[in-house]
């Protein structure tokens, strides 16, 4: 005898298949979390030996070529080298591109594919954040889920979700 599934009350199913700007735009996403301030610290390291080097009127021909370096190379990192890591670990997941449903309730949200799922309990989500076409539910600042808006639906319906989520997070407060 088959089980029928009967919806919740207050339960949201999602479906759709991650495609590659989905990916690309969580990977920047994350490149931003992981980068933060201590790329800042990277370049303020390497310029400290310039900037003690003595008379900076005799040293300025050389500090003004390697700080352009030094930024070109920290916005290099940020906005290129990270994000692509992030993406190219990602496609490596089994079934990413594989339709998906997740189904988010006051208790739990999972995600389950042909190639397997996962379940993270509400009170694990740390962060709800919602950007242009994306929800973002972070259970650390470098882990979470990406949901793309179109899954959801109009702006109505990706409020009432932020909102349900934010009432059972951890912080319940962070949007």
């Amino acid at each position: 005898m088959e089980t029928i599934e009967r919806p919740q009350k207050n339960a949201w199913y999602l479906e759709g298949t991650y495609t590659e700007k989905d990916l690309r735009a969580f990977a920047a996403f994350l490149a931003g979390r992981v980068a933060g301030t201590k790329i800042w610290a990277l370049g303020v390291f390497i310029l400290m030996p310039l900037l003690w080097g003595g008379n900076i009127r005799h040293n300025w021909p050389l500090m003004v070529p390697m700080a352009v370096i030094l930024v070109g190379f920290i916005f290099m990192l940020r906005y290129v080298i990270l994000p692509n890591k992030l993406y190219k670990a990602t496609i490596k997941l089994p079934g990413v591109f594989l339709p998906r449903r997740i189904t988010v309730d006051e208790r739990e949200v999972s995600s389950t594919s042909e190639a397997g799922g996962y379940t993270i309990g509400v009170e694990q989500i740390k962060e709800v954040i919602t950007v242009q076409d994306y929800l973002y539910l972070m259970v650390t600042p470098k882990q979470g889920m990406p949901i793309p808006k179109e899954w959801i639906g109009g702006e109505d319906r990706v409020r009432d979700l932020t909102q349900l989520l934010l009432s059972r997070c951890a912080s319940g407060s962070r949007p």
